[in-house]
């Protein structure tokens, strides 16, 4: 929607302190690379029924700030990030300006939380191990 694009540049613009830069595509091999090279990872979806991009962002490192629409949740007991009714707008407002305000101690942590949430996740609903069980093989 172009229309809403321009609208959306508009304000972003007018933002300070805020930096925005819009990849495009990106093929699949760059995806953990660029995300990593971010401090957080923004998306105030409607819904995900997973939302690959979003367990991406965990994987590289990278803080969240989504929409309660997913099934990512209670991330900021976590320190993996924040899922927010995006109805809540003073909520995204206060948790842009605690992450504006981190210093690089109290970041790391939320680092190190994405991160060690996406590896749980991982270990825990390890694909390979299901695909094994389904066929009835074991594990080499």
């Amino acid at each position: 929607d172009e229309s809403y694009w321009n609208a959306f540049l508009t304000k972003v613009k007018s933002l300070e302190n805020i930096h925005f830069n819009f990849k495009g595509d990106v093929p699949n091999h760059k995806v953990y690379e660029i995300i990593s090279n971010y401090d957080f990872f923004i998306l105030p979806t409607l819904g995900e029924n997973f939302g690959h991009a979003i367990y991406e962002a965990f994987s590289s490192g990278t803080p969240v700030i989504i929409s309660n629409k997913t099934p990512w949740k209670n991330l900021e007991a976590k320190k993996a990030g924040w899922d927010i009714a995006l109805v809540n707008k003073d909520k995204f407002i206060e948790v842009l300006n605690k992450c504006s305000e981190m210093d690089d101690n109290e970041y790391q942590q939320w680092v190190n939380g994405a991160y060690n949430f996406a590896k749980k996740y991982y270990e825990e609903n390890d694909p390979t191990k299901k695909y094994l069980t389904m066929f009835g093989l074991k594990e080499n």
